[in-house]
C-alpha cells in the first residue's frame, strides 16, 4: 500500500473527528482531557511539550497550569492552525525525532498520537528529551480488546482499509519492561470498550490486571536513561483481530478485513452490518 500522507486532508479529518466520531461514539471533551492532564501536576515553572499538538486543541487546558508550552506535529497544516495559540515554540517534527535537546522537558503530553507513530522509537525519544523525574502522559489503544466490541473491530478494520496509520500496544508487556526503558508507571487507567474514553468510564489498574480493554491512559515517570530500546511492544494489528482471523482460517489480515467489509462481529458470529 502507498505510505499514508499527513496533509491537509488528514488535518480536515481530525477537525471533523473532534466534533463527532463517525461511529457515533463520543469524542473525549476538554473536560475529560482536563481531568487527565490534572494528574500530571504541572507547575507554572514546568516546560511542557504538546507532542502531536495538531491544531492546538488542548493548548487552553495546558495554559491553565503554565505558559511555557512547546508544540510539534508531523503535519505543517496542523502547525499552521496551532499558531492561533500562544505556544512558546512550534515546529514540524516527528515523535520519533523531535529535534529537542536531551533532558529538556518537565512534562510531555502525547494525547491521541501514540496510535499513529512508531511507538518504540517514540518512547525512546521521549525518554531522551524528558528530564529525570519528569513525567509524560500517553493515551493509546491496547492490542487485546473484547471480541464482542463491534465498534472497536469496525474502527480497526476501516482504518486499515483506508491505509490510516493505526498501531496497538501490548500494554502488559510494555509495563513489565518499563524499568529498562527508563520509566516507572505512576498511573494506569483503562477504558474497556470503544466509546468509554469519551464517556470518561475509566477503570484504574492497581494490582489486578484487566485482560481485555480498548484504550488506556498512563503517566510514566523518567527514572533513568533507557538501558534498552529494542523491546517490541506494538503492532499494526490487534491480537483480537488476529484471533478472529485465525478462527476464520485466514492468515492474511487484510484479506480477512476485505472479506468482511460489510460485516461486524457479535459474539464471534458474523452478522450483517446494516
Amino acid at each position: 500500500m502507498d505510505q499514508f500522507k499527513f496533509d491537509t486532508s488528514y488535518n480536515q479529518y481530525w477537525k471533523d473527528r473532534v466534533k463527532h466520531a463517525s461511529d457515533g461514539t463520543k469524542v473525549p471533551g476538554l473536560d475529560v482531557i482536563e481531568e487527565l492532564i490534572a494528574e500530571l501536576k504541572i507547575s507554572s515553572k514546568d516546560k511542557v511539550l504538546d507532542l502531536g499538538c495538531g491544531q492546538g486543541r488542548i493548548f487552553p487546558v495546558i495554559k491553565h497550569y503554565t505558559n511555557i508550552i512547546f508544540g510539534i506535529d508531523i503535519d505543517l497544516s496542523m502547525i499552521n492552525d496551532a499558531t492561533l495559540y500562544d505556544y512558546t515554540s512550534l515546529h514540524v517534527a516527528a515523535a520519533e525525532d523531535s529535534r529537542y535537546p536531551d533532558n529538556y522537558f518537565d512534562k510531555i503530553i502525547m494525547l491521541g498520537t501514540f496510535d499513529v507513530v512508531e511507538q518504540e522509537k517514540s518512547l525512546a525519544e521521549i525518554n531522551r528529551i524528558l528530564k529525570i523525574g519528569g513525567t509524560c502522559l500517553i493515551t493509546g489503544k491496547n492490542d487485546t480488546y473484547c471480541k464482542d466490541d463491534e465498534k472497536a473491530f469496525i474502527a480497526e478494520r476501516n482504518a486499515k482499509l483506508k491505509n490510516f496509520p493505526n498501531r496497538f500496544t501490548d500494554v502488559k508487556k510494555l509495563i513489565e519492561h518499563l524499568p529498562v526503558l527508563g520509566y516507572s508507571c505512576e498511573k494506569l487507567n483503562v477504558f474497556i470498550r470503544r466509546g468509554d474514553f469519551g464517556d470518561n468510564k475509566k477503570v484504574e489498574v492497581v494490582e489486578d490486571w484487566v485482560p481485555e480493554f480498548y484504550e488506556y491512559f498512563f503517566i510514566l515517570k523518567k527514572i533513568c536513561n533507557a538501558s534498552q530500546t529494542d523491546i517490541r511492544f506494538a503492532s499494526e494489528f490487534s491480537k483480537t483481530v488476529k484471533d478472529m482471523a485465525k478462527e476464520q482460517k485466514e492468515d492474511n489480515i487484510l484479506a480477512f478485513f476485505n472479506a468482511n467489509k460489510n460485516h461486524l462481529f457479535v459474539n464471534r458470529n458474523l452478522v450483517n452490518d446494516a
